[in-house]
């Protein structure tokens, strides 16, 4: 491994953990530490669509309509199955 790169699997596993940081401050009601961590982890691993998913849902919670629909677009990007990231998109409509 060279310099900055990094092993694809630890990635993951810091996405997957900004993830979970992310998931915990939503239910907390701290949004804007939500979108902070999603953000973080997208860092790590730009395509992992949870975190652009969970994005959106703390938007929402702000009622930052723009934004989460951009968030989800992105989790549809990377992850076209995503069946919450099409419906938040919707309801940010």
């Amino acid at each position: 491994m060279q310099g900055s790169e990094r092993a694809p699997e630890i990635l993951q596993v810091r996405a997957e953990a900004f993830n979970l940081q992310s998931i915990a401050h939503y239910a907390a009601g701290r949004y804007l530490k939500a979108i902070d961590a999603a953000y973080l982890g997208t860092l790590e691993k730009y395509d992992y669509a949870p975190l652009h998913r969970n994005r959106a849902k703390a938007y929402m919670a702000r009622r930052e309509y723009d934004k989460a629909i951009h968030s989800c677009n992105r989790a549809i990007h990377y992850f076209p199955q995503d069946a919450e990231a099409y419906s938040l998109r919707g309801a940010a409509y």
